[in-house]
């Protein structure tokens, strides 16, 4: 007799996966994924992609809503505090 019992993951659970995935899904946010081996701002991954800081952190606070990202510090540059992600 097939086990009856539901799936322990929810539609929930793929709704998330899947917009998550549309997320990543653009070009400049796989880049920015691509660069994120190491904790990294905003600016320093404008700089190293030669991108505005500003469209940048827009991309990646998108990505740190879908959960592919996280903050994991800030540090004090310039008399500004950076967020650090990862």
């Amino acid at each position: 007799m097939p086990d009856t019992q539901p799936d322990s993951r929810t539609t929930l659970d793929f709704v998330d996966q899947a917009a998550a995935a549309r997320v990543a899904l653009s070009p400049l946010r796989r880049r920015l994924l691509e660069r994120l081996t190491e904790p990294m701002s905003a600016a320093g991954l404008g700089e190293a992609l030669e991108l505005p800081r500003q469209q940048v952190r827009h991309h990646l606070k998108v990505l740190e809503a879908a959960g592919l990202i996280v903050e994991v510090g800030a540090r004090r540059k310039r008399g500004f505090t950076e967020t650090l992600y990862l």
